[in-house]
């Protein structure tokens, strides 16, 4: 057949980065137990949006919504966020909306050095 030739290697590159996987801050070691979330999402994901990626309701696992408008960033999304186990993290981290996993220190952090 005149014209017509196969390609005998691959379009993946041999060494393909892995999917998307949002970066996960350092764990500070005064972080106590229960571990809490910081998750911020990209401009325009929403949490149904979250919620579809990861295939559950993340609704249960939150702990609060922060309010960016009060920080002039408009149309995103911070939610802290516990209960979340090690395989429910990396479906978190998966999703390409998100943009940055936190563990939040919160209180313990606060008043550190305090007795």
């Amino acid at each position: 057949m005149a014209g017509v030739h196969h390609h005998t290697h691959s379009m993946t590159p041999p060494h393909a980065p892995g999917p998307y996987k949002a970066p996960l801050g350092p764990k500070d070691s005064r972080i106590l137990e229960p571990i809490i979330y910081l998750v911020r999402l990209a401009p325009g994901h929403t949490l149904e949006k979250h919620s579809e990626a990861i295939g559950r309701d993340i609704q249960p696992y939150v702990v609060m919504i922060l309010n960016m408008e009060k920080y002039r960033v408009r149309n995103q999304v911070l939610f802290t966020c516990q209960g979340v186990d090690d395989k429910m993290l990396d479906d978190i981290r998966l999703d390409p909306g998100v943009e940055r996993v936190d563990y939040d220190g919160g209180w313990n952090l606060l008043f550190d050095g305090e007795n």
